[in-house]
Parts: structure tokens; sequence; C-alpha cells
């Protein structure tokens, strides 16, 4: 397996699965990208269109560029590891944080206040700290284990670091930001479950219904029939004409909008002239996520 799929684990411990189904999900998303650019075009009076899709690519993909990293590096190729840190102990429960670039790692370093992790070149690439794990650790745990979870999250935030609170299952419904966003709704079973994590102006989320009983649906034609538009309409891409603007940051939003690219819309990417996205910090990962669009730099004071 390619991509993040073969990356997590103990490299002196068993491998590991990622929980779920991670090919169908993989799959989907970029389906529901094609499936969606072509039903616009069809709802113009375009033609429709055969999705050929390769569920192996799709998982690939995820990660697919850390051979790079490790020949760039000059270190051995990464078989399995886990990243360091990730999540830690605090007072009063756990943080998740990661760092991906060098300038993330240094102001993590000077945030939890060891300098001594500033002067191993190694540290400023998740890939080398795997070595350094149990230095790692030791430093940071006794600063870690004197602040809570509430304050180590925010002023990691002030770092500009990706750090969040984690949850279990009896809390994370009562956590804030959950709350305030209406995560969580309630399930005709007795259950919450997450709500769509997607809004449009055009159609609202489905409702909450019960899951259908195997086979209810066996009789039911999901194809219906068209008419076709009387003036044909130019063979373009599926998304031309639709511009996008990009609020997002680092590379869960930019990857997403690249697809919207690649399918033909206008993206346009904007930033803060005085703070970048963080990932331009990150060497090939910024241009290999924004091919097809346009950036525009804003003064933000």
């Amino acid at each position: 397996m390619g991509g993040l799929a073969r990356l997590p684990g103990d490299p002196a411990g068993p491998p590991l699965s990622i929980g779920g189904g991670l090919g169908e999900y993989m799959g989907g998303v970029f389906a529901a990208f094609g499936a969606l650019a072509v039903r616009r075009r069809v709802e113009h009076g375009g033609p429709g269109e055969h999705l050929d899709l390769s569920m192996l690519e799709a998982m690939s993909l995820m990660q697919s560029s850390e051979w790079l990293h490790s020949q760039l590096l000059r270190v051995p190729p990464v078989r399995r590891t886990l990243e360091v840190p990730s999540i830690e102990p605090a007072k009063d429960g756990y943080v998740g944080i990661t760092m991906v670039t060098g300038q993330q790692w240094l102001d993590f370093t000077a945030m939890v206040e060891c300098p001594q992790l500033e002067e191993i070149p190694q540290l400023r690439f998740q890939i080398g700290r795997w070595e350094y794990r149990d230095l790692i650790r030791e430093s940071i745990r006794p600063w870690m284990a004197e602040r809570t979870v509430e304050e180590i999250v925010a002023l990691g935030q002030l770092f500009r670091l990706p750090i969040a609170a984690l949850g279990n299952g009896a809390t994370i419904r009562d956590m804030e930001y959950v709350t305030e966003r209406g995560v969580f709704v309630d399930n005709p079973a007795g259950f919450h479950q997450p709500r769509p994590p997607w809004l449009m102006s055009r159609c609202a989320t489905a409702p909450v219904c019960r899951t259908a009983e195997l086979g209810a649906d066996n009789d039911e034609s999901p194809w219906c029939a068209g008419e076709s538009a009387s003036d044909p309409v130019p063979v373009g891409l599926p998304l031309d004409g639709v511009r996008v603007i990009d609020l997002t940051a680092f590379w869960a939003g930019p990857a997403a909008t690249h697809l919207l690219a690649a399918f033909g819309a206008d993206v346009v990417k904007v930033e803060s002239i005085q703070r970048p996205d963080g990932i331009r910090y990150s060497g090939a990962c910024a241009p290999m996520w924004t091919t097809g669009g346009s950036t525009a730099g804003c003064s933000m004071r």
C-alpha cells in the first residue's frame, strides 16, 4: 500500500491498519467531486460523461510524497512511523499536535521552552524525529504536565500551531467548538451522530432518517429519463465559468480546491502578505496542491 495507508505504527511492532473502509471513503470523496462537476454541466445543457475512478490511486495519493522527502533529506525510506509529538498528556487530559514545517517545529520548541531541541537539524522534519522520540518526549513532558489542555491549546494557537483538545466518546459532544457549530444531531434510532460537514446555498442537507432495511430499495431505479437540450452546448471542462474563492490554508483545503481547478474552475486562493499560508514553508507541497489556480495576496493588518 502507498501513501499514508502504509505509514502508521511503531516500526518495532506489528503493522497497523487504519480503521474503517479507507479505500471506499477516499474513492467516494474523489467520485463526489466528479459527479457534482458533471451534474452541473448536464444541468446547463451539456453532455454527460463516464467517470472512471481508481480507488487504489485515491488511497496512494494520501501522503504520496514521503519517498521524495526521504531522498531529499538523505535518510532511509520510511517504512512505518509515529508522529513525535502527537497525542500528548497534559495536566487534565490530552492534546493533539503536529508540526509539518520547520518553522512550526521552531515555534513549538519556543512554546514548550526547550531551546536545546532547536539545535538538532533533523528535528525540523517529522521524518527525522522518530530516532529522537525519547529525547523529545522527556524534554516536553514537564512543561506539558504543568498546564491544562485549555492553556496549551490557547498558547499553541497564538504560535499558529496545528493543535487541539482531544475528546473521547463521553466528552466530545460537550467540547466548546463542537457545541458552537452544532456538530452532533439526534438520530431517530436514539443516538447522536455528526451532521454533514458542508453547506450549500441551493440545497439543504438531507434530513436524518432511520436507516432503510436491507433490500428495501431493491425495486427502485436510481435512473430517470431526461431530455436533451435542443441547442447543443459547447463541450468544455465541467466547471468552466465557475470562480472559487479559496480562504483555506495548509493542504486539506487547497487539496479540495485543487480538484475543482482540475475540473475547470477558476480558483483564487487568498493569503495574507504578512502571514502567508504555512504550507509554503514545506517545499514542494505548496505548488503540488495549488496547480491550476491563482493566488491573491492581501495586506491584512
